[in-house]
């Protein structure tokens, strides 16, 4: 499955991308070397507003539009019969 995103945006130096209007977080490794994977990232209400939970951090989807440019990435993952996974 290839998911291919043109717009996102860096916050506190971990990278995001919007893919039919869902926020995915990119694959990256943290200052200790703890590898994160990729992830449909969830959610939440914030008063009366939409928004999510970046690094621990609440945004609501106008201040990540704020931020929003144009990226250009392209993450595949693998699905196969042959893998458990």
């Amino acid at each position: 499955m290839v998911f291919k995103f043109t717009y996102g945006f860096e916050f506190e130096g971990i990278s995001y991308g919007w893919l039919k209007k869902e926020l995915y977080r990119f694959p990256y490794t943290n200052k200790k070397n703890m590898a994160f994977g990729f992830k449909k990232m969830n959610q939440i209400i914030i008063g009366n507003k939409v928004g999510y939970r970046l690094s621990s951090k609440k945004r609501t989807i106008e201040q990540l539009e704020s931020i929003t440019n144009n990226v250009d990435y392209t993450y595949i993952k693998v699905t196969s019969k042959d893998c458990p996974f």
